[in-house]
């Protein structure tokens, strides 16, 4: 009789712990908060957004940590205004 071979265990796909922090560029940072250039500069001006970060002299990002903080404020807001 032949054995059929054992296959391993795989472990389970777990994302790591401490992922990075990833940065988000304009196009990918207003799929998640849909509003203008010029009001997110406004907002960033006013301090009512996160500060962007500088990568290059003609690069900017925000931190995804940063922005989906803010969004849920404004989530948790709205709801208690309610």
């Amino acid at each position: 009789m032949s054995e059929t071979p054992q296959l391993a265990k795989r472990p389970k796909c777990r994302p790591p712990v401490d992922l990075p922090d990833r940065c988000l560029r304009m196009p990918e940072l207003q799929q998640l908060v849909p509003l203008s250039r010029m009001h997110i500069d406004r907002l960033e001006k006013d301090g009512k957004f996160p500060a962007r970060i500088r990568l290059g002299p003609n690069a900017v990002a925000w931190k995804l940590s940063e922005i989906l903080a803010w969004v849920e404020t404004r989530r948790a807001g709205s709801i208690a205004s309610t």
